[in-house]
């Protein structure tokens, strides 16, 4: 059995589990599974959607249940949702459960006042590739609310996002002194705030990690030349030569929210960016 067929089937098991409790509102398949996209270190990402709470008992019993399997609890109790994780078909399957009135209320923190948390948007992504397994309805209807991207929640991402280190501490603290921990230090989240720009100018979620880069650089029609192996390139140059590339990635990125957001003033982030470390 391949990598995508044991994992279907871990993911068949793993809702099976589920199908019938009446609290289940909504099972989805997340993650790379749901995308088709696997290897041999993938696992099984599924959330369940509860219409009310596990009680401690049926919360006890699942984390027994991942216990016996080989996996534990990741997080969390019965009433504001928990982790756990199972080994089932052989592979990690985690499993995420909470109410639904939480993603209810993540949405509309997004959705209608544009906040532009990371990891909300991650959790957008989620539901837009996933794959329902059980729905009651949430699932369909969230879908199509996320498929309006508000330009509100655009702008808010670029201004969460425009903000990097000085390019004098990457270049004279980090790789004049050869220091590669103060250089990725910086670089990983320059990386995330590249990408949440990217995502917004293109009116997508932020992908909340650097995680599939090509992937997610397939998806935009807004980015810079050679987006996706240019900032991976970060990570391999020469330190000096990763550092130059990335500076010059960060100055794509302010004209192209120049040109394509021209509502956001980046001269104060500009200037941040450009600040001397001495006169």
């Amino acid at each position: 059995m391949d990598d995508a067929a044991q994992l279907e089937t871990a993911a068949a098991m793993g809702a099976a589990r589920f199908a019938r409790n009446p609290k289940v509102a909504a099972i989805l398949l997340a993650g790379s599974v749901a995308q088709g996209d696997v290897d041999g270190a993938s696992d099984v990402d599924l959330i369940l959607y509860l219409n009310e709470p596990f009680t401690q008992a049926e919360y006890e019993a699942e984390v027994a249940a991942a216990k016996a399997s080989g996996g534990d609890l990741h997080f969390g109790d019965h009433e504001k949702g928990f982790g756990v994780w199972h080994f089932l078909n052989g592979r990690k399957v985690d499993f995420g459960v909470g109410p639904r009135s939480q993603t209810e209320d993540i949405l509309d923190a997004l959705l209608l006042k544009h906040d532009p948390n990371p990891t909300f948007q991650l959790i957008a992504r989620g539901i837009i590739t996933g794959k329902p397994l059980k729905d009651d309805g949430c699932l369909a209807a969230w879908k199509q609310r996320l498929a309006d991207y508000p330009a509100p929640l655009a702008e808010a991402t670029v201004r969460s996002c425009l903000r990097f280190m000085p390019a004098w501490v990457m270049r004279e603290m980090g790789a004049l002194r050869d220091d590669p921990f103060l250089v990725y230090e910086c670089a990983l989240p320059a990386a995330s705030n590249l990408c949440g720009i990217m995502a917004a100018l293109n009116r997508r979620f932020h992908p909340g990690k650097v995680k599939r880069l090509e992937k997610f650089a397939s998806e935009l029609q807004i980015a810079p030349t050679e987006f996706a192996q240019r900032l991976r390139s970060v990570f391999d140059l020469p330190l000096l030569a990763a550092v130059q590339t990335l500076d010059e990635l960060i100055r794509e990125t302010f004209d192209l929210v120049a040109e394509h957001m021209p509502e956001i003033e980046t001269g104060p982030a500009l200037r941040r960016y450009n600040a001397k470390l001495t006169q």
